[in-house]
This record gives structure tokens, sequence and C-alpha cells, in this order.
């Protein structure tokens, strides 16, 4: 299984707390880190972990979808609604 590995501050934002503390917990919790060529240090998430950030994801994925058909129902409200305010057309009647 692929692993997911973040740096200290995508661990804090995730997670919760600061980058000082995810540093700290990785240590204690014996996390595989490495040094990455950019001068970060990345975290590699344990399974419970991982399973956790998917979870992150798919709420969030499921919220993005919510929102967007709510905005798409939005607009197709304001379309009728903008159709059933238009003035009715006299220019083509002919007077009585």
């Amino acid at each position: 299984m692929p692993r997911i590995f973040m740096s200290y501050d995508e661990l804090a934002k995730t997670f919760g707390g600061s980058p000082a503390s995810a540093r700290d917990g990785a240590i204690e919790c014996e996390l595989a880190r490495y040094k990455g060529s950019d001068g970060v240090t990345y975290v590699g998430l344990s399974p419970a972990m991982t399973a956790q950030y998917i979870a992150l994801l798919a709420r969030q994925a499921l919220a993005d979808a919510q929102t967007a058909a709510q905005v798409a129902s939005l607009k197709d409200l304001a379309a009728a609604m903008r159709g059933a305010m238009k003035p009715p057309n006299t220019r083509n009647q002919k007077a009585a």
C-alpha cells in the first residue's frame, strides 16, 4: 500500500495543532521521517492516520459536490425567476 508523507505544516493543518506539536507527535509515535531535497522534513502517516486523512478528503469532496448542486439549483431558480419577471411583449400587438 502506498504511503502518504506530509510536512509538519501539512500535518498541523490537517490534524490540528502546531508544526512543533506535529513534530513532537511524529517523534513520539516513531513515524518514518525523511528530509526532502527541498530541505523540508516529511512524515509518513501511520495506517490509522492515512484512514483519517482519506476520510477527511472524502468528506471534503462530498461537501464540494453538495455545494455545486446547491449552486446549480440556485442558478436554475434565478433563471426561472428572470423568465417569470419579463414584461409582456406589447410591441407587436395592434391597438384595439
